[in-house]
């Protein structure tokens, strides 16, 4: 399954812009007690009000419940993980829900807002999260 090019593109543009914000988050926190580190955080750009906002806001919800997973095991390095959210406007996506990993996901994301997404594109969006936390800790 193939997504539209422009998607591709918002989604680059928001997984660099998520990197640059806990790059700098990082660096300004290097020689700090980690008790009193400021939380990692974690940039969200999607379409949050207007045409579209339905899309944007379950990419607002699946980032959320990989910020809380991670949260739940302790972060990063101890670092809380925060969302900064910005809305832009409507991109179209398409993905499928036989896409690999979108049951386990799917299951996941039922037990936490008592249904399932809406689209099947969230699944982007949570995995994002979980790549960028994943770059972080190497």
């Amino acid at each position: 399954m193939s997504t539209s090019p422009r998607y591709e593109k918002m989604l680059l543009v928001t997984m660099v812009l998520a990197f640059a914000i806990v790059a700098f988050s990082a660096i300004s926190n290097n020689n700090r007690d980690v008790s009193t580190l400021e939380p990692v955080k974690i940039g969200l750009v999607s379409a949050l009000s207007g045409v579209g906002s339905s899309i944007g806001e379950e990419n607002l919800k699946a980032v959320q419940l990989a910020i809380d997973e991670i949260n739940a095991t302790g972060g990063i390095d101890g670092r809380p993980v925060d969302l900064i959210a910005e809305d832009v406007p409507f991109i179209s996506t398409q993905i499928s829900t036989s896409t690999a990993g979108y049951t386990e996901f799917e299951k996941r994301f039922k037990e936490r807002f008592g249904r399932s997404p809406e689209i099947p594109s969230v699944l982007r969006a949570y995995e994002a999260v979980y790549h960028i936390v994943g770059d972080l800790k190497k």
